[in-house]
């Protein structure tokens, strides 16, 4: 069984460390049970989308 992911706490004022931790995010494989393939592309696509258009 694989380890499970580590999550890296991230102060949410701290934009381009929350975009790099979504931009780390593999698109082709999700750490998220039960969402696989072009689902979790499009969650992982509308994190970016959010991130740079809410972000500021």
């Amino acid at each position: 069984m694989a380890a499970p992911a580590r999550l890296t706490i991230v102060p949410t004022s701290d934009l381009r460390a929350w975009r790099d931790g979504v931009e780390s995010l593999n698109p082709a494989k999700s750490l998220c049970p039960g969402l696989y393939g072009e689902a979790w592309q499009k969650v992982h696509e509308a994190m970016l989308d959010f991130l740079a258009r809410f972000g500021a």
